[in-house]
C-alpha cells in the first residue's frame, strides 16, 4: 500500500454537472471526511486535505464512475502532466465542436420545415417521416451518444445527473416518433417530435462549446503562471556556462537570462544590466530596471540586456510557484453559497424526475397523451442543474484570476467573503503608509557619545526584522562603525530588543518597553525635549545598558506615494479609516494630518492594536487591517481580513488573507472592489440559475415549452452564468489603478 499523503490533488474526468461533483466529493469524503474534500467542477479537480492513501482515493473516484489521475509531485512532472491534460482537453473540445456542427447542420432542415409549417404549408411538407427519422438518428446516437453513455453509467451507479435528464428527454421524443413512423401512424410528419430531440442535443452541445471556451478564459491567470516557466536554463557550473534542466538548478548557483527570456527562479543580479517586465507576477506594467544587486522574481520577462543571476529560491520555493499555489487555493475552495448550491443539486435531479413523471401523468389523466409526453420531456430538459453547479466556482476562478493579474492575491474564500463586506480599514503606519525605510535623524547620548551609542544599538539591531533596526544598521555602516551581534538576542514584538553587549544586559526599544523592564528614562527625556531633531521625529527609540538609559535615537520616514489619495478614496467610498501605530501618538497624528486620517491611535503595542480591533468588531464592524511588520501579525490575524504588502515579513504574510504583490497602496481599495464584484457575480449567478429553473419548470409542466425551446433555455442558463462570470476574468484592475 502507498504511504498516506497529507494533501492530494486529483484531476477528474467525466464530470458534467454539479451532481457529478457532489458524487465525487461524497466518494472521497468517505476516506477523508466531508470537511477535508473540495471538488471544483470548472477546474475538474479534487483536493483532499488529509492523510489518505493515493491509490484508495483514485479507486474511490473510479468506483463512483469517473476518471482520476494523481497530480504529479515535482514542477517538471506537473508541467508535463499539464501539457498532456491540455492536449487531451483540446482534443475533447474539438470533438465536441464537431458534434455540435454536425447536429446543427442536421437541425437546419427541421427548422426550414417548421418555417414552412408556420407559413401554412403544413407539417412535414418538406420532410417525409422517414427522412426525418434518417436525419434525427445520427444526432440521437452519434452526437448524443455521450449523454446516453453517461446516463447508462449513472443508472448503473444508482445516481441521477444531467446526462439522465437529457437522455430520457431526447430518447422519449425520438423513440415515440420512431414508433409512429414504423407503425404507420405518421402522416407526413404529423405528431412527430424528431425536431425536439435534435434541437435539444444541438443546444446542449452548443452550451458545452461555449462553456469550454469561457472556462478557459476564466482560468487563464493560473494557467499563465504555470506556463511561464521555461524547461531549460543556462547555468554556470565548473567554470563554464552549460544548458541544464530547470529542475536541476540549485540555490546559490548562477543562471543566465537572455533578452526575451523569463527568469526561472528568484535571485539577485550578479552582473549585467537590463529592465524586466514583472507584470505577470506583480501586475505592474512598467518595466523595472535591473543591475548588480537588484532582486529578480521568477517569471519576470527580460528586456534587451543579458543578466547573470544568483538563485535564491528555486522550484516550489520561487515567488511564481508560491503565487500559483495561493491562487489555486483560493480558486478550489468553497464559498458558503456554493455549499448551499451543492446541497440543492444533490436532491434536484431526483425531484425533477418526480415532477416530470407527475406532469406526464396529469396531462395523460386529462386526456392529452401527446401533451403529456411533450410536457414531461420539456421538464426533464429545462431543469438540468448545470448552471447551479457552475454559478459559484466559475465566478471564483474568474474573480481571483483577474485580481491576481493586477497583483492581488486572495488566500482563500473566507478572506474574499470578508473583504467583500469590509466597512472599516485600519492602517499600520511604519512600512505601510510610510516607505518603511526610516533613517536616523538624531542621536542623543550625553554619557557615552553618539558613536558609542550607535555601536551598542547596532549590536542589538543585528537580528534585523524591523525597519528601525535596519535604519540603525545603515547609519552604522555609513559611519564605518562595526559591531558584533549581541549575545542572547530576544525580540519583543511591538516593544524592542534585548541582549548582552560585551556582558552588559542592554535594551533598545520604545519608552514603554524600557519602563516595563524597570528602566527610567530620567533626565534624558527632558534633554531631548529641547532638541529640535527629536521634536520633529516620527519615532524615538531608547537605549539602556546595565539598568540605566544611555541614549535616544530619533527616526523619520517618508510617506508612500498615493497614501493621501488612497485614504481620501476610502473615506469618500464610505469606509471608516483609522491608523493604529506603535509610534508616538504625536508622530502618528502628524502623519494622519498629512494624509487625511482623523482617527489615529498611537503608542500601541500589538496587544493594544488587537484590543481596538476587537472593540470595532464588537460594534458590528467588518475590519480590514493593513500592515507588514512582525508586530502587525496579531492584528492582521485578529481582523476579519488582513492585508499585507510585498516586502512584509513572512509572519505578516502568513496571517494576512490578502497579499499585494507590489507596494502600491492603490491596490487596497482595488482589492476591496474586486472582492465585492466577485461576491456580486456569485449572487447574480445563483439568481440566474434559480430563475431559469424556477420559471422554466412550471412553464414546461404547463405545456408552454416545447422540448426544443426547453433545450435552448437549459443551454442558455449554463452559458449565461459562465458569460456573467467572464466579465470578471476580463476585468483589468491594473488599468483602473493607472487611470
Amino acid at each position: 500500500m502507498a504511504n498516506a499523503a497529507p494533501h492530494l490533488t486529483l484531476d477528474i474526468t467525466g464530470m458534467t454537472c454539479a451532481g457529478c461533483a457532489s458524487r465525487v466529493e461524497k466518494a472521497l469524503a468517505g476516506l477523508a471526511g466531508p470537511d477535508a474534500v473540495s471538488v471544483n467542477l470548472p477546474l475538474e479537480r479534487a483536493d483532499i486535505r488529509a492523510g489518505v492513501d493515493p491509490e484508495a482515493a483514485l479507486a474511490a473516484v473510479r468506483a463512483a464512475g469517473y476518471g482520476a489521475t494523481l497530480r504529479a509531485g515535482t514542477a517538471a512532472e506537473r508541467r508535463a502532466q499539464c501539457e498532456r491534460r491540455d492536449a487531451e482537453k483540446r482534443a475533447a473540445d474539438r470533438w465536441t465542436f464537431l458534434l455540435f456542427v454536425m447536429s446543427a447542420l442536421l437541425l437546419v432542415p427541421f427548422l426550414v420545415d417548421m418555417g414552412a409549417a408556420m407559413l401554412g404549408y403544413g407539417h412535414g411538407a418538406l420532410l417525409s417521416p422517414r427522412v426525418q427519422l434518417a436525419l434525427a438518428a445520427p444526432v440521437q446516437f452519434i452526437c448524443g451518444w455521450r449523454f446516453l453513455a453517461g446516463a447508462l453509467k449513472a443508472i448503473r451507479l444508482r445516481i441521477a445527473n444531467m446526462d439522465v435528464l437529457v437522455a430520457l428527454g431526447t430518447l422519449s421524443a425520438f423513440g415515440f416518433s420512431a414508433w409512429r413512423v414504423f407503425a404507420g401512424h405518421a402522416d407526413h410528419g404529423h405528431a412527430l417530435y424528431f425536431e425536439g430531440a435534435v434541437a435539444v442535443i444541438a443546444f446542449v452541445l452548443l452550451g458545452k462549446v461555449l462553456e469550454a471556451n469561457a472556462r478557459g478564459e476564466a482560468s487563464d491567470a493560473i494557467e499563465a503562471l504555470g506556463r511561464a516557466q521555461d524547461t531549460r536554463v543556462q547555468v554556470f557550473r565548473e567554470g563554464v556556462w552549460a544548458e541544464a534542466p530547470v529542475e536541476t538548478l540549485m540555490v546559490g548557483e548562477y543562471f543566465a537570462v537572455r533578452p526575451g527570456q523569463r527568469a526561472v527562479a528568484d535571485g539577485v543580479v550578479s552582473s549585467g544590466s537590463s529592465d524586466m517586465d514583472e507584470s505577470l507576477v506583480t501586475g505592474e506594467s512598467l518595466r523595472q530596471p535591473k543591475a548588480a544587486g537588484a532582486r529578480v522574481i521568477a517569471g519576470a520577462l527580460n528586456g534587451n540586456g543579458m543578466l547573470s543571476i544568483e538563485a535564491t529560491a528555486v522550484g516550489e520555493d520561487s515567488t511564481l510557484s508560491r503565487i500559483a499555489r495561493l491562487v489555486e487555493t483560493a480558486q478550489v475552495a468553497k464559498a458558503p453559497a456554493q455549499r448551499l448550491a451543492d446541497r440543492v443539486s444533490q436532491i434536484f435531479v431526483p425531484v425533477v424526475l418526480a415532477v416530470a413523471a407527475l406532469t406526464a401523468a396529469a396531462w395523460w389523466w386529462l386526456g392529452q397523451p401527446e401533451t403529456a409526453l411533450l410536457a414531461g420531456i420539456s421538464v426533464l430538459v429545462v431543469a438540468c442543474p448545470c448552471a447551479l453547479g457552475l454559478a459559484t466556482p466559475i465566478a471564483l476562478v474568474a474573480g481571483t484570476g483577474a485580481a491576481a493579474r493586477a497583483g492581488i492575491l486572495v488566500r482563500d474564500v473566507g478572506a474574499l467573503e470578508a473583504a467583500a463586506n469590509v466597512d472599516t480599514v485600519a492602517f499600520d503606519k511604519t512600512g505601510t503608509l510610510t516607505e518603511g525605510q526610516p533613517r536616523v535623524t538624531a542621536i542623543s547620548a550625553p554619557g557615552v557619545g553618539p558613536e558609542e551609542a550607535l555601536r551598542v544599538a547596532a549590536a542589538l539591531s543585528a537580528a534585523g526584522g524591523h525597519p528601525l533596526a535596519d535604519a540603525v544598521m545603515r547609519e552604522a555602516a555609513d559611519r564605518d562603525i562595526v559591531a558584533a551581534p549581541a549575545a542572547g538576542l530576544e525580540i519583543v514584538p511591538g516593544g524592542g530588543v534585548k541582549g548582552d553587549v560585551e556582558g552588559v544586559p542592554t535594551l533598545f526599544g520604545s519608552a514603554g518597553f524600557l519602563r516595563e523592564q524597570g528602566v527610567s528614562l530620567g533626565v534624558l527625556e527632558q534633554v531631548i525635549g529641547r532638541d529640535p531633531g527629536f521634536g520633529e521625529a516620527e519615532t524615538i527609540s531608547w537605549l539602556a545598558g546595565g539598568g540605566r538609559v544611555i541614549g535616544a535615537f530619533a527616526f523619520s520616514d517618508s510617506l508612500r506615494s498615493h497614501a493621501e489619495q488612497v485614504t481620501r478614496q476610502l473615506t469618500d467610498g464610505g469606509f471608516r479609516v483609522l491608523m493604529l501605530s506603535g509610534d508616538r501618538k504625536s508622530a502618528a497624528e502628524a502623519i494622519g494630518r498629512r494624509i487625511g486620517i482623523a482617527e489615529v491611535k498611537g503608542g500601541l503595542n500589538p496587544g493594544g492594536k488587537v484590543r481596538i480591533l476587537d472593540k470595532l468588531k464588537a460594534e458590528g464592524r467588518v475590519v480590514a487591517m493593513v500592515g507588514d511588520g512582525l508586530n502587525d501579525t496579531p492584528a492582521l490575524a485578529a481582523a476579519q481580513v488582513g492585508i499585507t504588502l510585498v516586502g512584509g515579513t513572512d509572519a505578516a504574510g502568513a496571517a494576512a488573507g490578502i497579499r499585494l504583490l507590489r507596494p502600491d497602496l492603490r491596490l487596497i481599495p482595488t482589492a476591496l472592489t474586486a472582492a465585492r464584484e466577485t461576491e456580486a457575480v456569485i449572487r447574480q449567478n445563483l439568481w440566474l440559475a434559480f430563475i431559469f429553473n424556477g420559471v422554466g419548470i412550471p412553464l414546461a409542466a404547463l405545456g408552454q415549452l416545447t422540448p426544443a425551446i426547453a433545450g435552448a433555455a437549459m443551454a442558455a442558463s449554463s452559458v449565461s452564468v459562465v458569460l456573467n462570470a467572464l466579465r470578471l476574468s476580463r476585468r483589468r484592475y491594473d488599468q483602473a489603478i493607472r487611470a
